[in-house]
C-alpha cells in the first residue's frame, strides 16, 4: 500500500532514524516520530496515521502496550517493535487488538511484509465495518420483525420492530432465552400472525432468524 502515512514511536533516536529511512525507502510517508506513549496517544487522534510502528519498551510512565490500549479508540492499526521474545509480554499485545509484532533485529524485507499485512488487514476491517453499518441500517429500517439467536436459543440481536412487538428493549433481551422475551402483545397481531408466531416458537432451533412483516 504505497503512500501510507506511518507514525513511529521509538525512544532511541538512532533506531527511530534508521526505521524512518527504511520505511521511506519502501514508499511510505512518516507523518510523525514520537518518543513516548503519552505523545503517541495525543498525536494519534490529531494526525490519524494509517499505521503506527511502536516499540513496546518506552521511556516514561507508559509503555507501548498501555499506549496502544488507548489508541484503540481511533481504530489505527499498531505494529509492535520489540527486542524481547518473552511470550507473556507478546500475549499482552493481543489484548490491544494489535496488528502484529516484529522482533528486533529485523530485515527490511520482514518489516515491509509486516507493514503490508497490517495495512491490508486494516483495510478489510474498515470495509467490513462499513458493510456491517449498512446492513444494520437496512435491518432497522425494514418493516420486518428480526430476532437472531445463538445455537442455545439465546437472543443475540433484535431490531426496533421486534422491540415494539415483544415489549423488550434490545439491551435487556440480549442473552435471554427466546422463550422468555417472545411474548407478543395480543392487540398488535391478528389471529393469523399469532398462529405464525406459535409455529416459529415450536419449530425454531438456535441460530435462526425470525422475519415477519409487521401487521399494519
Amino acid at each position: 500500500m504505497s503512500l501510507a502515512r506511518l507514525m513511529i514511536v521509538e525512544d532511541e533516536k538512532i533506531i527511530a532514524a534508521d526505521l524512518r529511512r527504511s520505511v521511506e525507502k519502501m514508499g511510505y510517508t512518516v507523518c510523525a516520530e514520537m518518543s513516548s506513549g503519552e505523545e503517541a496517544i495525543s498525536k494519534s487522534g490529531e494526525l490519524r496515521p494509517d499505521l503506527i510502528l511502536m516499540d513496546i519498551v518506552l521511556k516514561g510512565d507508559m509503555d507501548g502496550i498501555r499506549a496502544a490500549e488507548q489508541i484503540k479508540q481511533y481504530r489505527i492499526p499498531v505494529v509492535f517493535l520489540t527486542a524481547c521474545n518473552d511470550q507473556a509480554i507478546l500475549q499482552q499485545t493481543e489484548l490491544t487488538e494489535s496488528y502484529g509484532y516484529i522482533i528486533k533485529p529485523f530485515e527490511d524485507r520482514e518489516l515491509h511484509l509486516t507493514i503490508e499485512i497490517a495495512l491490508y488487514r486494516s483495510q478489510v476491517y474498515t470495509r467490513m465495518k462499513i458493510v456491517e453499518q449498512r446492513l444494520y441500517t437496512i435491518i432497522e429500517r425494514t418493516g420486518s420483525v428480526i430476532i437472531d439467536t445463538n445455537i442455545e436459543g439465546r437472543v443475540t440481536f433484535m431490531n426496533k420492530i421486534a422491540e415494539e412487538l415483544t415489549g423488550w428493549k434490545s439491551e435487556d433481551a440480549i442473552g435471554k432465552m427466546l422463550s422468555e422475551i417472545f411474548i407478543i402483545k395480543d392487540e398488535v397481531l391478528s389471529d393469523l400472525d399469532k398462529h405464525w408466531m406459535e409455529r416459529v416458537m415450536q419449530e425454531s432451533i438456535g441460530g435462526c432468524s425470525y422475519n415477519r412483516q409487521k401487521s399494519l
